[in-house]
């Protein structure tokens, strides 16, 4: 639809006076010009199509419709020295393709995010082989969503040694690896938070997905004390969410009748992202809602034909969360499946070599949609027998390898697909590989964490997208990529690397709490601890914000600050608001309450330091396991921090107590007046 503008010009009569109507035609001859108005067409040139959408359009234009696929390229070959140019066949192209979860991403965020790590490992591992080039031949992104964005990213041919024959080599050949996102994030309209915080807690759903988190670690091989105590906090964490979750929610919702429209807009927008939302809002979507399922399915079949009418040869999808949900549903649905031999070719059908997904929902939407029972016929929510989600991958892709990553503390897959034989999950159908992989140990960071996994996620998922679709002779021989010969050290450094974390922060969390619950405890018998300490901050606090004591204190009557005392609290005294009483909110908040707030900010400023030690750690291991030749990395500087930020909190659970011990003369009229009742 063209859009217009209508513009109006006044132009000035002889006499100093305008027109009469701004509308009226201009008049050829009299004394008077009018004002006139004309309308002026506004071009808004659309966002340029990549090539992925030239060549999508030219296929489907084409009659009658071209294979699905290109004839492939010949695969890696064994020879003794250099090729001839003649020999060298053209670069075999590859497409993947990113599918994201529910959330906020905004077009080509998930392709930059995850495209970033492939291209910083395909880069450090051509420099360690003399290939010094930018592996990045061209990117198209014009940030709108409205096209199809494309990464091309070059793989050159090379050389390698045998290690099993010197005198041989390995001749890998060159490929390009074309980069893409199935964006999403704006084709469906997501559940309110008051749907997800009713199906979530009402329901009692998020509490048997964080739970689940268990299952996963005793899948994973990882018991004894630590699981437990994590065991316990994790309770403790499901309960106070559970609990403060409807009153945050009641309180935002009581926000929005604040008249200012900026302010509302952040409120939904917050409400939205919540990291309850973006984990598993998208479940009651693709489930429940078949119409938002099938344009999602529409937007994935769409990027993999833009990349296949580009050349490619061999696809991948790499699935994330709900995204997972959505592949599955797609490479299931009969729209996109390839036509039989003896068929007229499917214009929609779509090939695709290797799916890998990862932090996946699809155990969570077959346990949420009842799969279990077959499928029932009555419920939007539940799964019916003739859904997507009820169909077996296997049967549907025969040549479809299925590749699934974990994370220990993920509560989205809370283990692999099809749980354990203690605690089984039904599945519709298992990968053909499930992988347990170590992100953080932490239940909020390790859904979102994969991408920074270099030795367990990132380096196998290279590999895996180099060797989709191989022949035979090209997957006996593996990839190029950061090869193995036996068992990956990366991945045990990584694990005992992430492991320390986690104990220093069940050293550094337990007391915390210890010294906490303490206070409390010693209230109640009659200590005074935790009020010495709230009332000593609030005395501190009253001290630095109230400028007129401070300068009455601090400045002679005769001295050199006289005239600026009497200035400030002059100005203190006329304008309202200076008179700042911080000290007299924290009385009416309470010393006790005050304090408990001070020892919970003690133990975040005591996490900072060892945190940031880590962190310097983590980035220098993950370089050096980019090296074909992989180098463990000490803790450095991390050790020792953790262990004072422990020690300082067990000092302080230390001064707690003895202060208990100092008020404990109530303690004894306590206990006697008790017996005397009894």
């Amino acid at each position: 639809m063209d859009l217009t503008e209508t513009a109006t010009t006044a132009e000035v009569a002889p006499g100093g006076k305008y027109a009469s109507a701004p509308d009226r035609a201009i008049r050829d001859g009299g004394e008077t010009l009018s004002c006139y108005s004309w309308t002026v067409p506004i071009f808004r040139s659309d966002p340029e199509p990549s090539d992925a959408d030239i060549a999508l359009r030219e296929q489907r234009g084409a009659a009658p419709p071209t294979p699905a696929r290109p004839a492939r390229v010949p695969g890696i070959l064994r020879r003794r020295g250099r090729f001839a140019k003649a020999d060298v066949p053209a670069p075999e192209r590859i497409g993947v393709v990113f599918v994201h979860g529910i959330g906020g991403q905004e077009p080509g965020e998930t392709l930059l995010e995850w495209s970033a790590p492939i291209v910083r490992a395909v880069r450090e591992w051509q420099l360690q082989h003399d290939q010094r080039l930018d592996p990045v031949q061209r990117a198209q992104i014009d940030f709108s969503g409205a096209t199809v964005p494309v990464i091309t990213l070059s793989v050159p041919r090379i050389c390698l040694g045998d290690p099993t024959n010197g005198a041989d080599c390995i001749t890998y050949p060159a490929q390009e690896w074309l980069l893409s996102e199935a964006w999403w994030a704006k084709d469906l309209d997501p559940p309110g938070a008051r749907e997800v915080l009713g199906w979530l807690f009402h329901q009692g759903e998020f509490t048997r997905i964080v739970t689940g988190v268990f299952a996963g670690l005793a899948e994973n091989g990882q018991t004894g004390i630590w699981v437990k105590l994590e065991s316990v906090l994790v309770k403790l964490f499901v309960r106070a969410v559970a609990i403060s979750a409807p009153i945050l929610y009641s309180l935002t919702s009581f926000l929005d009748l604040i008249p200012i429209k900026p302010l509302q807009d952040g409120l939904a927008r917050k409400k939205l992202d919540w990291f309850l939302n973006d984990w598993f809002g998208d479940l009651r979507i693709l489930v429940a809602d078949r119409v938002q399922a099938a344009n999602i399915r529409a937007k994935i079949a769409r990027t993999v034909q833009a990349l296949e009418a580009s050349g490619c040869t061999r696809m991948v999808l790499i699935a994330h969360s709900g995204g997972a949900i959505a592949s599955y549903m797609t490479l299931t649905d009969g729209t996109y499946a390839p036509a039989a031999a003896d068929q007229p070719p499917n214009r929609l059908a779509i090939s695709v070599d290797r799916l890998i997904t990862h932090g996946q929902g699809l155990g969570l939407a077959w346990v949420l949609g009842h799969a279990s029972d077959g499928g029932v016929e009555t419920g939007d929510d539940r799964l019916a027998p003739g859904d997507h989600l009820m169909q077996r991958l296997r049967d549907r892709r025969t040549d479809l390898m299925w590749h699934d990553f974990w994370a220990t503390h993920d509560p989205a897959p809370s283990g692999s697909i099809g749980g354990t034989e203690e605690r089984p999950e039904p599945a519709v159908d298992t990968p053909g590989q499930s992988v347990a992989v170590v992100n953080r140990m932490s239940i909020r960071q390790d859904h979102g964490g994969y991408w920074d996994n270099d030795e367990q996620f990132v380096l196998p998922v290279l590999r895996l997208i180099e060797t989709a679709g191989a022949p035979p002779e090209e997957a006996a021989i593996g990839s190029r990529f950061y090869p193995t010969t036996g068992p990956d050290p990366r991945g045990v450094w990584r694990r005992k690397r992430v492991r320390s974390l986690a104990e220093w922060w069940a050293w550094l969390t337990v007391p915390l709490i210890g010294v906490i619950a303490l206070g409390i405890v010693s209230t109640w018998f009659g200590g005074r601890a935790l009020e010495r300490l709230g009332s000593s901050v609030t005395a501190l606090v009253r001290a630095v914000t109230d400028l007129e004591g401070v300068l009455r204190a601090t400045a002679t009557p005769a001295g050199p600050l006289t005239g600026f005392r009497d200035l400030v609290i002059g100005l203190v005294g006329a304008i309202p608001g200076l008179e700042l009483d911080v000290g007299g909110w924290l009385d009416l908040v309470g010393a006790n309450v005050v304090a408990i707030v001070v020892l919970i900010v003690i133990g975040w400023l005591l996490g900072k330091v060892p945190g940031a030690a880590w962190n310097r750690w983590d980035d220098d291991a993950r370089v050096a396991s980019r090296r074909d030749a992989p180098v463990r990395i000490g803790p450095g500087g991390f050790t020792g921090r953790a262990r004072a930020s422990a020690a300082a909190i067990l000092i302080l659970l230390a001064t707690l107590l003895w202060g208990w011990i100092a008020d404990a003369t109530s303690v004894p009229s306590l206990v006697q007046g008790v017996f005397v009742i009894g």
